[in-house]
């Protein structure tokens, strides 16, 4: 047999390979249109916000799945100006939900609204971004009651400034965060308009925000008060931050905007390392997340380019990155777990296109321990079989995953989000005669161990 440490680690790796979005559809029969943001609060609710990436201009369809994506109910927005565009949806369920929008033609303009009735109607919140010359961009739900919205000001001035509203009453009310609760801004500090999903993330009650000059702003209350952070070298052409992922209050990645660039903190944003990227990969202009429920993984998509097919993968906080070519044009994504995301991109006919969901291989077991078949804890048996094999655990273990895997790397049986509960047998009676590699997955390590499907009774 083959070295034992070669084959697993060829199993772990090879996973990636195979890396696969499925197209959803959206239902809308409107053309051209792209899902430009998206919002899952959950894993069956799905709300998808378009714009027409024919002309870049903007579009009021949107779609909503509460079945995970299997069936769409498409929809137009009524009661918001035709010049709007669509900026970011958060959604707390299936019938609430909120969008900021925005025009930046002269005078810049935009704003919240709301919906308590799955999209039919969208209410304009009047307290916030009520000044002359802003707009909003991010809008984001800690809990039911307290929410952010933040975006850019002219205001009085010549320059933009970054402007933040806050709720404390779910939404009917929203105040204005002084300028005192900033650290000094720099001329035309602003917020990108026109750019959605990535540009936050929040970990408890702290929010990350970036800026068009290069700047990463934290807020660990909610958005009150706020400190500013910038990475080192950053090249002197375009200081956009488009996307920012964060695995805890400390960790977390960004991309920038010109360039195979990025930056990773372990600080919680404090300060920033410059990490290396391939070359010509989907960094640039990325969309970056962070795949909740593993040690580091965090993959990056191409947020502009809808012929980019391009997708930038790292299993140990960027240390080490590979590129990984899919037939789908994925530009927005959200993972929800390790085998469970959503991506959104270029429709291409009510059925195709629009939104998809990742069938790739659960990337849990990618990132964990490997521990080899003599050292594990974990026995198998009978082996060989050909009906039921059984799984004895010598210590108490938190199964996450398990996988089986033929000789070429191919997943066979798959079984996820097991929530702690420890499988004690697994029927393989429909498997062909061979080997295969049992890939057993908790949060600490995963256990690979052979066993061979035989023809005995």
């Amino acid at each position: 047999m083959k070295n034992s440490i070669s084959i697993f680690i060829f199993l772990i790796f090879s996973l990636h390979t195979n890396a696969q979005w499925t197209s959803l559809g959206t239902g809308i029969t409107a053309s051209p249109r792209a899902v430009w943001g998206m919002s899952i609060p959950d894993s069956s609710t799905i709300w998808a916000m378009t714009w027409n990436d024919g002309t870049f201009t903007p579009t009021k369809n949107f779609t909503i799945s509460t079945d995970g994506g299997q069936t769409w109910t498409p929809k137009v927005a009524t009661g918001i100006p035709t010049s709007q565009y669509f900026n970011l949806v958060f959604a707390q369920d299936a019938e609430r939900a909120w969008i900021t929008t925005s025009n930046i033609s002269n005078p810049l303009a935009g704003s919240v609204y709301r919906t308590i009735d799955g999209g039919d109607t969208w209410n304009i919140q009047s307290t916030a971004f009520s000044e002359s010359l802003e707009a909003p961009n991010i809008i984001h739900f800690f809990d039911e009651n307290n929410g952010i919205t933040v975006g850019t000001s002219y205001g009085d001035s010549n320059y933009a400034r970054i402007s933040v509203y806050i709720t404390l009453d779910g939404g009917d009310l929203w105040f204005k965060v002084g300028q005192n609760n900033f650290p000094p801004l720099e001329s035309d500090e602003e917020i990108s308009i026109y750019h959605s999903t990535g540009l936050y993330d929040v970990v408890g009650n702290t929010i990350w925000v970036t800026s068009t000059s290069g700047k990463v702003f934290k807020s660990e209350d909610k958005g009150i008060t706020w400190t500013v952070s910038e990475p080192d070298n950053l090249p002197n052409v375009s200081e956009f931050i488009p996307s920012i992922a964060m695995k805890d209050e400390l960790n977390g990645i960004l991309t920038y905007s010109n360039g195979n660039i990025g930056f990773r903190t372990t600080d919680g944003g404090l300060t920033w390392e410059e990490i290396d990227l391939p070359s010509q990969s989907a960094a640039s202009v990325g969309m970056i997340d962070y795949v909740p429920g593993t040690e580091g993984t965090y993959m990056i998509q191409p947020h502009y380019a809808h012929n980019d097919t391009r997708t930038l993968l790292t299993l140990n906080d960027g240390e080490d990155w590979e590129v990984i070519e899919t037939p789908e044009k994925v530009t927005t994504l959200r993972f929800l777990s390790p085998s469970l995301s959503f991506g959104g991109g270029r429709i291409l006919g009510p059925d195709n296109g629009g939104v998809y969901k990742w069938e790739g291989e659960n990337l849990i077991s990618s990132i964990r321990k490997v521990v080899k078949d003599s050292d594990s804890q974990v026995s198998v048996f009978p082996n060989p079989t050909n009906h039921v094999l059984n799984l004895e655990y010598a210590k108490q273990t938190n199964v996450q995953a398990v996988e089986i895997k033929d000789c070429m790397g191919k997943t066979v049986y798959s079984k996820n989000d097991l929530l702690g509960s420890s499988p004690s047998s697994i029927n393989i009676e429909d498997l062909p005669i061979g080997l295969y590699y049992l890939h057993i997955a908790s949060k600490e390590e995963v256990v690979v161990k052979s066993f061979v499907k035989s023809s005995l009774n």
